[in-house]
């Protein structure tokens, strides 16, 4: 859906933010690097050819890492989107963004803290350096959420829940009403 054009020269696959006003872009500072790009003495792997994007009617949202030219950019159309990004690692928050935007349910906007879902479970990890309160976000069925472990029933308020951390921690939360999809 997007229009490329094709550059025969060794580049990095790599991004800086350029657009930090869209939404895929939120929670990421402009001009912050993502991608396969060098830092210090690590390598970064060279590809050629790469494409860059050539198409007045999709909206840019990043450029390469050392010329500037447009290699992150999305295109509406009628019933679809297309998105197009340079390659190697992304920004979590962009991950995060692009599922929001697909109506996929995410759980913490928290990047200490990872949750994995099933039907009728919630794992919860937080990390040792950890400390305070997250939000975790509960798709709209669900009811009552209680620490398998614990046993200790969450409060759910506008399908959410909060728990606070105080270093590593797991929880395993169950549903009693509703799944967790």
């Amino acid at each position: 859906g997007i229009n490329f054009k094709e550059m025969n020269r060794r580049e990095m696959l790599a991004c800086r933010i350029s657009n930090d006003k869209h939404p895929l872009n939120k929670g990421i500072p402009l001009k912050s690097p993502f991608g396969s790009y060098r830092t210090g003495k690590r390598r970064s792997p060279l590809a050629k050819p790469h494409f860059v994007v050539n198409d007045s009617k999709a909206t840019v949202l990043g450029l390469s890492y050392r010329r500037n030219e447009p290699v992150f950019a999305i295109k509406k159309f009628k019933d679809w989107t297309s998105v197009y990004l340079p390659g190697g690692k992304l920004p979590t928050m962009l991950v995060k963004n692009l599922a929001r935007q697909a109506k996929i349910n995410v759980y913490t906007d928290s990047d200490d803290i990872q949750v994995w879902a099933v039907k009728s479970m919630l794992g919860i990890y937080s990390y040792p350096k950890v400390k305070g309160v997250r939000t975790i976000y509960l798709p709209k069925n669900i009811k009552e959420c209680r620490d398998f472990i614990s046993g200790k029933t969450y409060k759910i308020e506008n399908n959410k829940i909060k728990i606070k951390f105080n270093g590593a921690q797991s929880i395993l939360l169950i549903t009693k009403e509703g799944k967790i999809k």
